[in-house]
């Protein structure tokens, strides 16, 4: 008896090839929608005819990242199916970096093939390569018309136009000679090029929704081209024009109404920063990335200082009470602040983002240090979900037990602290004066790192490692009534089992560790 055919191969003509273009998503996470496609047209011979003769679906499968693997005949194979009229979408990340020289040098010369042969058949280009001395003539094409392009994802990793290309002896490419896309893109609603100085006043800029800009433009420029975005949804500014805290930058400025923004990335010295953000009203619980430093420092530093953490503060708590958060991070020292929502990953497509880093100069005061940690210290209930805290702090030469306790009260759900032995100290200093315990659910505790290698050994005590630190904060929880059942040493990999001191005294409490070299986790319970 014959088996009957499954039911998908029934399907409509133009409900298969849907499926198919679904399956060719290179911008998907699939493993490898190149390969799909290839098996998928071996399955059968309507398969099979179905997708040779769809010049749409090839034409959105120029993943660099794989076809570098192809021999050139196949890659030809691909130009000849994809045909003449089908728009092109272009892929290549950092990977391609990761193969032979040779092989990246050919599939470099591929892409610029295309560019220079395809450019106004183009709707997604998004690539990134490692480029060195590129020659100019290479990028001619992107100052010509650009009929259906959509996104424009060009990241020439360490490429300085004013460096690597000769524009003078090429002033067909030169940037400062010709618009980009000629002033024609119609379509174009993603712009990210770090690398290129686009004329703000161009038309298709009012149409730019995500936007990724180097440090090309002063403030004022880039105000003025932000009045007219009222599409944007995500901007990335290096900025790194620096001004004066009591400029007229900073006076005669109106705020812009971005009802649609709802991620700002920003690298740049801490007054600059901050007179952008300033300036700029997103949607409500916009995701905010910014990277300061206080490379203009002076002699109003604090105050400057103080005035940047208002506004940030301001921002988290607008962030905060839209974001549900169940991970926070802080890092802090002289030189260095990180306060972070750690709930989405780095590499987490979501936006929801709260991301503050300050690169602190010289002469860092207590009072400095106290308001950093202040400005972050919400009231309730903004940090109530959080159930994870990450500590980096080397504060021990600042009076800032008040502010430092005051934080830690405001995290009332903690039960995982992550945490080096110079963040325990400053727990310690903080508990001497706040008999209140810090953390009432804490359950586990692990150690970032250790000050030495839990497989030497001490003398004296024998085979006991012996952190001081450690032991007294295992000891101060219990004595609390709060006692940490488990204790993750599996960020400090050692090439034996850990014998903790005074272990006898926590009972019940599981030690996870590994191995050095190895992904095992090992565990004991402490008896």
């Amino acid at each position: 008896m014959a088996t009957p055919a499954q039911a998908i191969y029934f399907l409509d003509i133009d409900i298969l090839l849907y499926i198919f273009s679904l399956n060719a998503n290179i911008f998907c996470p699939s493993e490898n929608p190149l390969k799909t496609t290839r098996f998928t047209s071996q399955v059968c011979r309507l398969w099979r005819s179905t997708i040779l003769t769809a010049p749409s679906l090839w034409g959105k499968l120029l993943d660099l990242d794989h076809l570098c693997l192809y021999t050139d005949e196949f890659k030809d194979d691909i130009l000849q199916r994809i045909g003449t009229s089908s728009s092109l979408w272009i892929k290549a990340t950092s990977k391609i970096s990761q193969q032979r020289t040779s092989v990246v040098q050919k599939i470099k010369a591929f892409f610029f093939s295309i560019l220079g042969t395809h450019w106004e058949r183009i709707e997604v280009l998004a690539v990134k390569f490692d480029v060195h001395g590129l020659d100019s003539k290479l990028l001619r094409a992107i100052y010509l018309p650009a009929p259906r392009l959509r996104v424009f994802d060009l990241d020439f990793h360490g490429f300085l136009p004013e460096f690597d290309v000769n524009w003078e002896a090429d002033s067909s490419a030169n940037p400062t000679a010709q618009a980009l896309f000629a002033n024609e893109a119609p379509f174009l609603f993603t712009f990210h090029a770090a690398f290129i100085k686009p004329n703000l006043r161009a038309p298709w800029f009012p149409n730019i929704r995500s936007l990724r800009l180097g440090s090309f433009f002063t403030l004022a420029e880039l105000l003025d081209a932000l009045k007219r975005m009222r599409l944007l949804e995500s901007i990335n500014i290096r900025q790194s024009e620096l001004i004066s805290s009591d400029g007229p930058l900073l006076n005669g400025l109106s705020h812009i109404h971005l009802p649609n923004l709802r991620y700002i990335r920003l690298e740049s010295e801490i007054i600059t920063g901050v007179a952008l953000l300033r300036r700029i009203r997103p949607a409500r619980g916009c995701s905010l990335s910014v990277c300061v430093s206080e490379l203009g420092a002076d002699l109003r530093r604090s105050e400057n200082l103080a005035a940047a953490l208002d506004f940030l503060s301001k921002f988290a708590r607008d962030y905060f009470t839209y974001h549900f958060s169940t991970s926070i991070s802080l890092e802090i020292s002289s030189d260095f602040f990180s306060f972070q929502d750690k709930t989405n990953p780095t590499n987490s497509p979501s936006a929801s983002i709260f991301d503050v880093s300050i690169y602190l100069s010289a002469g860092t005061s207590s009072t400095d240090m106290s308001l950093l940690l202040t400005s972050f210290t919400l009231p309730t209930p903004a940090f109530e979900s959080v159930t994870e805290l990450e500590l980096k702090a080397s504060t021990l030469e600042y009076k800032i037990n008040a502010p430092f306790a005051a934080f830690f009260h405001s995290f009332p759900s903690v039960k995982k602290l992550i945490i080096d032995e110079a963040g325990l100290k400053s727990i310690f200093d903080v508990q001497s004066q706040d008999p209140q315990s810090l953390f009432p659910v804490l359950d586990t505790l692990r150690l970032d790192c250790l000050p030495f290698n839990l497989s030497e050994w001490d003398d004296i005590q024998g085979s006991y490692y012996t952190s001081i630190g450690v032991s007294y904060f295992l000891r101060l929880q219990k004595d609390s009534g709060h006692p940490i059942s488990v204790l993750d040493l599996t960020t400090c990999p050692m090439d034996r089992t850990p014998k903790l001191a005074y272990s006898n005294e926590m009972v019940g409490m599981k030690v996870l560790w590994k191995m050095w070299g190895a992904r095992d986790v090992f565990e004991f319970e402490c008896r």
